[in-house]
């Protein structure tokens, strides 16, 4: 689920960055290769997450890159919003390809068209609501980097992945009412 302040980013905003990243970077083999790409092609991307210094000063020293460190929640509507596409990239080996990305939900939820690398878990979740993201594998230049209205799901779609819905659709507060008073009954 997203948070309800990510739904904001649909209503437009500066943009900064051609691409944005919102998520962990350390931990993640490839990562900091598809940056590289991504900025010999001349594209501005922002980058914010958790990362080891290795990592935050190779960031640093490619051009167009500007990485953001942590951001507190409050603070990743605003980021998302100043990108035009939000980028997923996850390695395509297990557990990690079977993992929920919850920034491509994020991305999702705030209209944003995504550039992925193609795995399990995201061929399946784009097929499943019926959208399309560009593969970085097939990008090759900045002029690949086209957005389609199949990109970007419809905004009735995205409010279900906010989460009060989810929360809401779960029965989880009546859930654990039960669970409570069946605990009460017990003693």
């Amino acid at each position: 689920g997203v948070d309800s302040s990510i739904l904001s980013c649909r209503q437009g905003g500066h943009k900064v960055y051609d691409i944005v990243y919102a998520g962990s970077i350390s931990g993640r083999p490839g990562f900091v290769e598809v940056i590289a790409k991504l900025s010999r092609m001349g594209l501005k991307i922002g980058v914010a997450g958790n990362a080891i210094n290795e990592e935050i000063n190779f960031l640093k020293s490619l051009r167009g890159v500007e990485f953001l460190g942590l951001l507190e929640l409050k603070e990743v509507a605003l980021f998302l919003s100043s990108g035009v596409f939000g980028l997923n990239y996850c390695p395509d080996i297990y557990p990690y390809n079977q993992q929920t990305s919850t920034k491509v939900i994020e991305y999702l939820a705030g209209g944003m068209p995504i550039v992925s690398n193609r795995y399990e878990w995201m061929n399946y979740h784009s097929s499943t609501y019926g959208y399309s993201f560009i593969d970085i594998d097939q990008l090759n230049s900045a002029k690949d980097l086209v957005a389609t209205r199949k990109m970007v799901i419809d905004e009735d779609i995205a409010m279900n992945f906010e989460w009060g819905r989810i929360l809401d659709k779960s029965d989880f507060i009546e859930f654990l009412q039960k669970a409570a008073m069946q605990h009460l009954d017990i003693r």
